[in-house]
C-alpha cells in the first residue's frame, strides 16, 4: 500500500513518523516587519505568547506557554522578539 508524506523524517528503525505543519506566523499576526537594527534569522519554529514571538526550540517544545507557529523569513529584535517577513 503506498501513502503519502509531505511532513516527516525516516527513523532509527526505518520507518516513517509523519507531521503535521505549524501554521504561518503571518496568519497569528506576527509578521511585523523587521527594523534596521534586526538581523535575519533561519526558519524557525516560534513561540508567540501576549503579542511577543520568540524562536523556540523543538526540544522544550512542553515549556512554550503560548502558540506555536513558523516564520520562513524571520527578524530577530534587539529585545529577543522575532518579526516575520513572510
Amino acid at each position: 500500500m503506498k501513502m503519502y508524506c509531505e511532513y516527516g523524517e525516516v527513523v532509527s528503525d526505518g520507518t516513517v513518523a509523519c507531521y503535521q505543519p505549524f501554521p504561518s506566523s503571518c496568519d497569528s499576526g506576527a509578521c511585523n516587519g523587521g527594523t534596521v537594527e534586526s538581523s535575519r534569522t533561519q526558519a524557525d519554529l516560534l513561540c508567540c505568547q501576549n503579542g511577543d514571538c520568540y524562536e523556540w526550540d523543538i526540544q522544550d517544545v512542553e515549556d512554550c506557554v503560548g502558540d506555536f507557529s513558523w516564520c520562513s523569513s524571520g527578524y530577530l529584535k534587539e529585545d529577543g522578539t522575532v518579526d516575520c517577513y513572510d
